[in-house]
């Protein structure tokens, strides 16, 4: 798998935030934070994929409907359909992406 490197790095302190760190290890219900980061590292790494693909459907796919992207600026784009229309233009604006 190809992965993106910029956004693998801008992603892993968002699994940080999240509390996906052994320090917030839980056993309830089954689950450790082992089985919650390798799931969550794993759809970071699929959305990653995506984005490489360039495919704007997986993209959507991967996100909720009330999905907020907050960009470096700080400006933010909600919903599903949004997001399509800002990738879509993004990579118009940056195919080599």
């Amino acid at each position: 798998m190809n992965v993106n490197r910029r956004l693998l790095l801008l992603a892993a302190p968002a699994l940080t935030i999240l509390g996906l760190s052994k320090a917030s290890e839980s056993t309830s219900a089954g689950t450790t934070m082992d089985n919650v980061n390798v799931s969550a590292v794993a759809a970071v790494l699929r959305l990653l994929d995506h984005i490489n693909q360039h495919d704007i459907d997986k993209l959507a796919k991967s996100v909720t409907d009330n999905h907020v992207f907050i960009d470096s600026l700080g400006q933010s784009i909600s919903g599903r359909d949004k997001m399509r229309t800002g990738w879509r233009g993004y990579f118009a604006f940056c195919p080599d992406y």
